[in-house]
């Protein structure tokens, strides 16, 4: 096993560890040592959450098999913190993880992933997440945190997007909301902050600004709650 195992991603041509951001070489080219820079993983914990998960789906074409598969664990800013692999039973985790907001995201060479965004809190330190691979890609999924503030939050409408789009809410008390879309890529293109009043309110979502694909939308409550919703624009 190298030394870099645990320390380092797997990593592409072009330094980087998506592998639509690699470079594509040319074999035979003498002139070229095609050297790869291993991208580090920054993470250093002492914290006392954890984010597990299990990879689902059939073996297709011969071309996956759920144990081995890469995980990496993104921090707010898109950032490498940590790299694991699924095992024989297909689960994963990270553990002794800080407070704070993170991604998850399957790295399959050739398939396209959807990642899910995680805010751990004292309220809410740990997460599960189910991540359903096919030949279309990877979709992780992530069940709804429990909040002493949400009583209800509907489903966004319409769906598909043009450029505006509701969410009806029911409120146990008020709280600050906080708004966060991603792309599939897991970057964060939008955020915003508003005050949801006790009781039935709507959510108003903007998508003028945002190029064609699919997304991810996360609202976060007072108490680290996480509500996440995928929408096509």
């Amino acid at each position: 096993m190298s030394a870099y195992f645990e320390t380092h991603l797997p990593s592409y041509y072009g330094d980087t560890f998506f592998w639509e951001e690699a470079t594509i070489i040319s074999l035979g080219d003498a002139a070229n040592a095609y050297d790869i820079n291993l991208v580090p993983a920054e993470g250093a914990f002492d914290g006392e959450c954890w984010i597990d998960g299990n990879l689902v789906g059939d073996n297709f074409k011969g071309q996956l098999d759920n144990e081995n598969v890469t995980l990496i664990l993104l921090d707010e800013n898109n950032n490498p913190l940590e790299v694991t692999y699924s095992q024989a039973n297909s689960a994963f985790d990270f553990s002794n993880i800080n407070y704070g907001t993170y991604t998850v995201y399957a790295e399959i060479t050739g398939l396209p992933t959807e990642p899910a965004t995680i805010t751990l809190t004292a309220d809410n330190p740990n997460a599960e997440v189910t991540i359903e691979v096919s030949a279309n890609g990877a979709t992780t999924g992530l069940g709804d945190m429990p909040s002493k503030y949400v009583e209800e939050i509907g489903a966004i409408y319409p769906n598909p997007i043009n450029t505006q789009a509701q969410i009806h809410m029911i409120m146990k008390q008020q709280s600050a909301l906080t708004i966060h879309i991603y792309n599939q890529l897991g970057q964060l293109v939008q955020t915003r902050t508003i005050t949801a009043q006790e009781g039935t309110s709507v959510l108003q979502i903007q998508t003028d600004n945002l190029s064609n694909g699919v997304y991810n939308l996360q609202i976060m409550t007072d108490d680290g709650a996480s509500f996440i919703q995928k929408f096509i624009k």
